[in-house]
């Protein structure tokens, strides 16, 4: 097949869905992008979407090649097919499939005689795509898995920079799969092609991984403050050593947002059904929250609580209106409950958000917009 001969399909339109659809679009390939909520449909169809991710909202009023629609049916058309939906967390900690279920059940109204190629992006437990693949097989549908290793705030420069995972049942992809795959980042490394499980275990290792640089990063520096040295001295003499990548190796607030926390827990999980002690996931967490109750320990140590303490940006990183576990917020939010007066500066929509999500609290707001 090539691949002018059959449309690609995007199962999911959320921010990760919709910038890869229009990243696609960019390289030539015309797209039927499918979603449930028929509202967000609707406003894509007709160039309406706003969205604080930079450059979405000028793509959607240059695309020209995707087809938004609310019909599953309408997939038809598509012998491969990217799904982007949503894969909450657990209350253990692993990863709700649901949605993903739910897709794979909608498969059922193409017509079954056409071959599929279904890459699953979103995030998901080991194991979970070669059971999905048994299940599928005898109805003309091959299963992937290509994880996606983006931050909100940056999607389209992530995506052109990534290096491509892509899983298979037996460490075999199609050229034409690679291809699309491939067409979205300007790296020029080669795919790295795996098991399905393998690639699923790539996904949440690489920001476990993050979690634990991100972590030790803050308790050296804690440890540094101790000795009434300077954080970042030490740790670019540390990430001198050339066996040691400075990346997300600085002092400051520990991690959070809607990945990196989520992709920890599930490493543990994912090695407790395996009967390993998680220790490692276990003790980043740890390490986590002791680093903001350092924080908190050492302003109310060493500031007087008439002072105003300011916060300039509460989102969990520079660059978003994410809100989510951002542990600049959690701090603010302890000081407040601690009399401390603290004082926020942000955008409305970061504010509003607070003002939505903690209606009670003692934070006091400017806007900076």
């Amino acid at each position: 097949m090539k691949i002018s001969d059959s449309k690609i399909g995007i199962v999911g339109v959320g921010k990760l869905g919709l910038c890869y659809a229009l990243s696609l679009e960019e390289n030539g390939f015309h797209i039927v992008a499918f979603d449930k909520n028929k509202d967000h449909i609707e406003c894509l169809s007709k160039k309406k979407v706003t969205s604080d991710e930079p450059l979405v909202t000028k793509k959607i009023g240059l695309s020209r090649s995707i087809q938004f629609t609310s019909d599953f049916a309408n997939l038809n058309s598509c012998e491969i097919i990217l799904v982007f939906v949503n894969t909450p967390s657990c209350k253990d900690g692993s990863y709700d499939h649901s949605n993903i279920n739910d897709v794979m059940l909608s498969m059922s109204c193409l017509n079954e005689k056409v071959y599929r190629h279904v890459v699953i992006c979103s995030t998901v437990m080991p194991g979970f795509c070669d059971d999905l693949y048994k299940k599928f097989k005898s109805k003309n549908i091959s299963v992937y898995y290509s994880p996606e290793f983006i931050a909100q705030g940056s999607i389209f420069e992530d995506l052109k920079n990534q290096n491509v995972i892509i899983g298979s049942v037996n460490r075999v992809v199609p050229g034409v799969i690679n291809k699309v795959l491939m067409s979205v980042t300007r790296n020029k490394k080669d795919s790295v092609v795996l098991t399905l499980a393998e690639a699923e275990i790539v996904k949440i290792a690489i920001n476990s991984f993050l979690t634990t640089k991100i972590s030790f990063a803050n308790f050296i520096g804690d440890l540094t403050r101790e000795y009434a040295g300077d954080p970042e001295k030490v740790l670019n003499a540390v990430t001198s050593d050339g066996r040691i990548n400075p990346s997300y190796m600085t002092p400051g607030f520990g991690f959070g947002g809607p990945c990196l926390p989520r992709d920890n827990k599930a490493l543990g999980v994912a090695s407790q059904v395996k009967n390993l002690n998680p220790v490692l996931p276990s003790a980043v967490d740890d390490a986590n929250a002791l680093h903001l109750q350092y924080q908190f320990d050492t302003i109310l140590n060493k500031n007087d609580k008439t002072q105003v303490m300011e916060f300039k940006g509460i989102a969990y990183k520079e660059g978003t209106n994410i809100i989510e576990r951002s542990q600049k917020l959690e701090l603010a939010l302890k000081l407040a409950d601690n009399n401390f007066k603290v004082k926020i500066y942000d955008n409305r929509q970061v504010i509003n958000k607070i003002k939505t999500e903690h209606p009670y609290s003692k934070l006091i707001f400017s806007y900076t917009d």
